[in-house]
């Protein structure tokens, strides 16, 4: 369970020294979270999350409020200062009051409880409140596809104009108070109204990542990873620093020129940003991640074609038997499925001067290898060759094409017989996994489809034609091409990859004043199935991947 803070200037009302519960004293009144914009990190705290929040610490009755957050180890004894109770939302932000512990005047850093409240009568725009809770994850990916339109999330909130995730509270955990209250200018003593914001960050370290949002320290920490390879390979007498994202050599490097220490935390891996932060296509995939040095894994692969004789993954049968009676027996049919790693390679080169901005290199190049790793490798999952890169879907030997119409022409793209001719060729195992592949520009067609009452669907974000999302993607074929238009179940598509190689070149592009950053990963894909099979009372052949056939331009 991801546990994650949200910050924002404490807002206190009134200091009383010896009020409180435990006589030890109460600060009133303390704003422990705000509406508005996580700056920077995709994160949009809205009035639902307010009230989920004010609701949570009234359930609660309290919650234990600490001073600043557990260090890496979990340490948490001897910080616990006091606790929040009566939490109430007032307007943009929830209240709480902080009741103070008498142990908290005796701590081992100290007398927390007094300084707590001399800093919030004297100095409060000097720290901050910052909740720490889990995240609905559910909720938080119901709340994206109801409000996703056309592919993209738009926010009902009209303040947020960035479109950042809403966030969705699980459980609510601690308040604690910490330092950089830059989350709110306004001072901790700030007004009821006006936006106000707040600051993401994680529990634990640099790993700060959901899967719906990417927060700013990850994007920090590769952008002076980055600077720091760099600086490496201006000092190395070859001007080139070449690194295996997870090898040894992830630690300390060490060349002619002196040592180099790469700092602790997530180097940016193009693995990492195609495969797990990856598309529609690729998030559907079964995914393999090995560090083995030999070549691609093989694996065991059912060789059926008919389970017309009753017999099933070529050879195993079940039979109904009384007593005494012997049940039959079979051995499965298999073939050798093998794969062989392909190069995916993204050449990055930027000016110098981009690379002294930390945040915005990270941010950059995470998103630009994200978005055109994602698109090279899913346009490989469904048209590849299988030459130099891994074989497609729509070359694939276990893949179905259904013909199009006599005299169906590109002017009319897709019919109601053509979807309900590919349907009927899905393998029945895999109707539940699977998905319409359309390009974009298909999708006007698909709303124009003449199918019988209740088999369209336009009423969510994402259209369904009988009762599978359509997914537009640019990696399908354009319009009227064989592959503009696929029904797959792409959990029987196999993925298996190698670490990353990275590699800096401060030399190739010295006269621009630029550096060159090369990101390579190997990786191949495979359907799992050898070929369609055909079922077992019937003469129709079913697969898992189902495309239609080129339409001309003009009737043959």
């Amino acid at each position: 369970m991801d546990r994650l803070q949200l910050k924002t200037a404490t807002g206190a009302g009134r200091v009383e020294r010896n009020g409180g519960v435990y006589g030890a004293g109460r600060i009133t009144g303390v704003s422990v979270i705000t509406r508005g914009e996580a700056r920077g990190h995709a994160l949009w705290i809205d009035d639902v999350f307010l009230a989920q929040v004010a609701t949570a610490g009234r359930e609660a009755k309290h919650i234990k409020a600490r001073f600043d957050h557990p260090s890496f180890l979990g340490d948490v004894l001897g910080t616990v200062v006091g606790v929040f109770r009566d939490f109430r939302k007032d307007g943009n932000r929830v209240r709480a009051d902080l009741h103070l512990l008498a142990t908290a005047k005796d701590a081992p850093h100290g007398n927390l409880g007094d300084y707590v409240m001399s800093l919030a009568a004297e100095a409060p725009d000097l720290f901050g409140a910052s909740i720490e809770f889990s995240p609905h994850q559910a909720m938080q990916r119901q709340f994206v596809e109801a409000h996703t339109v056309a592919g993209r999330f738009r926010s009902p909130d009209a303040d947020n104009t960035n479109n950042f995730i809403h966030a969705q509270l699980d459980r609510l955990f601690a308040c604690d108070l910490v330092d950089e209250p830059a989350a709110n200018p306004a001072g901790a003593f700030a007004a009821t109204t006006g936006g106000g914001a707040t600051q993401f960050q994680s529990n634990r370290g640099a790993k700060m990542l959901t899967e719906l949002h990417a927060e700013r320290r990850i994007d920090v920490a590769i952008g002076r990873q980055l600077q720091q390879l760099v600086a490496a390979a201006r000092k190395s007498p070859s001007g080139v620093i070449e690194l295996t994202a997870g090898s040894d050599e992830h630690g300390i490097y060490s060349d002619p020129a002196g040592g180099f220490l790469i700092g602790d935390g997530p180097l940016l891996d193009l693995r990492q940003s195609v495969l797990n932060r990856g598309g529609e296509i690729i998030s559907r995939c079964l995914s393999i991640e090995t560090n083995a040095p030999d070549g691609a894994p093989g694996w065991a692969q059912i060789d059926e074609t008919s389970r017309a004789d009753s017999h099933r993954w070529g050879g195993i049968a079940a039979a109904w038997t009384s007593e005494t009676q012997v049940a039959p027996s079979g051995r499965m049919a298999l073939a050798l499925g093998k794969l062989q790693y392909h190069t995916l390679a993204v050449n990055v080169a930027m000016s110098n001067e981009s690379l002294t901005d930390a945040p915005a290199l990270g941010a950059l190049l995470r998103r630009v290898l994200s978005a055109e790793g994602i698109f090279k490798l899913e346009s490989a999952i469904l048209m590849g060759t299988g030459a130099g890169q891994p074989v497609g879907v729509a070359n694939s030997a276990a893949t179905i094409t259904v013909d199009a119409e006599d005299e169906q022409t590109v002017a009319t793209p897709l019919t109601w017989p053509n979807v309900a001719a590919m349907r009927a060729r899905l393998a029945p195992e895999c109707v539940a996994g699977a998905t319409w592949i359309v390009n974009p520009e298909l999708l006007e067609h698909v709303a124009d489809l003449d199918g019988p009452a209740g088999a369209l669907d336009f009423s969510g974000p994402r259209p369904r034609i009988l009762g599978l999302p359509v997914i537009e993607s640019e990696a399908a074929a354009a319009v009227g091409q064989r592959g503009d238009i696929v029904l797959c179940d792409f959990g029987q598509y196999l993925l298996v990859s190698r670490p990353q190689s990275f590699a800096v070149s401060a030399h190739v592009r010295f006269v621009n004043d630029e550096t060159v950053m090369r990101f390579s990963l190997r990786i191949d894909g495979s359907p799992l199935w050898k070929s369609p099979v055909q079922l077992a009372n019937g003469s129709t052949t079913v697969s898992p991947f189902i495309v239609l056939a080129a339409r001309p331009a003009e009737a043959e």
